[in-house]
């Protein structure tokens, strides 16, 4: 027989950041109560494992005034680790800019932006320049090299990059 394990509602956001339904006849107490008690398949609960011993290995200790400090790695700064970003590595060409439109949405939702601005993202540019410049900005996030938003960020890099045959041109000129 398996253990039921009890979730704080906080463990149970990192697997389902959307787990309260407004629309539901349930009350958001009973249905806090519901995902906090209700055992967790054993895939998920193996997830919820993983993503806690990551988050272990991710505090950092410096010393203070006072002695030593801990601090916890924010988990709301671990967007690039959604499963958005490996659904919009598997886009290509006949994706739809809409489909391409929600998983930029899902990836950047912890920030504001404007109404329709990933969709125009997604006109104009082929998934595989998204995935390019998605790729940079996780790691210039990862590295602490963003100093606004990684959503400013991504949407600076995508409209402002060198072109292949920009690149091409200046080269052949270079050898001439």
């Amino acid at each position: 027989m398996r253990m039921t394990m009890r979730y704080q509602i906080s463990e149970v956001e990192k697997l389902f950041p959307n787990w309260h339904n407004k629309s539901s006849d349930l009350s958001y107490d009973d249905q806090k109560w519901i995902w906090e008690n209700v055992p967790l398949p054993e895939e998920d609960e193996l997830k919820l494992k993983q993503l806690n011993a990551s988050e272990r290995e991710n505090v950092c200790v410096s010393e203070s005034v006072n002695g030593v400090r801990r601090f916890r790695a924010n988990s709301e700064l671990n967007w690039h680790e959604f499963t958005a970003v490996s659904e919009l590595s598997r886009c290509n060409s006949h994706t739809s800019p809409k489909e391409l439109a929600s998983f930029l949405e899902e990836i950047f939702r912890h920030w504001e932006s404007k109404e329709g601005h990933w969709l125009w993202i997604t006109q104009r540019y082929t998934a595989r320049t998204i995935n390019c410049v998605m790729i940079a900005t996780i790691k210039e996030f990862k590295r602490s090299g963003i100093r606004k938003t990684p959503p400013a960020y991504f949407t600076y890099v995508i409209r402002h990059r060198k072109k292949r045959k920009q690149l091409r041109l200046g080269n052949k000129a270079m050898t001439s």
